[in-house]
């Protein structure tokens, strides 16, 4: 009984921290100018023939699972850097987990290396990289 009493508590804390702590990291983003889907893929993503509509795909689904409006991301934010959030007094929690699994899930499901995923430290290079997976898987 005493377990229940503390650990209860102690996973609703935790689910307390990760909601703020997403809200927190988008807030470090909400200074940056705001770029239309448009401009970003004219710019980044068009000259080296990536179909626009898994870019498109990929943005959001980037910005769904980061908790960070597609507006304020850019193809040159670092995983490890401008992306990366964690929380020093809770180790154990990665802001990052559901972005990285729902990139393995994706690389399971186009029967690809985990190192492709591994080896992109952009999200640029992981819209590039997973688009072009797409691309061929769906013989675009």
């Amino acid at each position: 009984m005493n377990l229940w009493i503390l650990g209860v508590p102690i996973v609703v804390l935790i689910a307390v921290v990760i909601f703020f702590a997403n809200k927190i990291r988008a807030r470090k983003f909400s200074n940056r100018e705001d770029v239309s889907f448009e401009n970003i893929y004219s710019a980044n993503f068009q000259s080296l023939g990536v179909p626009r509509d898994l870019v498109n795909e990929l943005w959001s689904e980037a910005a769904k699972t980061l908790r960070i409006e597609p507006t304020k991301l850019r193809p040159a934010d670092r995983f490890d850097k401008e992306l990366n959030y964690h929380l020093p007094w809770l180790p154990f929690v990665d802001l990052n987990d559901d972005f990285y699994w729902a990139a393995v899930a994706r690389l399971k499901r186009l029967n690809a290396d985990k190192k492709l995923f591994e080896n992109a430290k952009t999200l640029g290079e992981y819209i590039i990289t997973f688009a072009r997976l797409e691309a061929a898987a769906r013989g675009a």
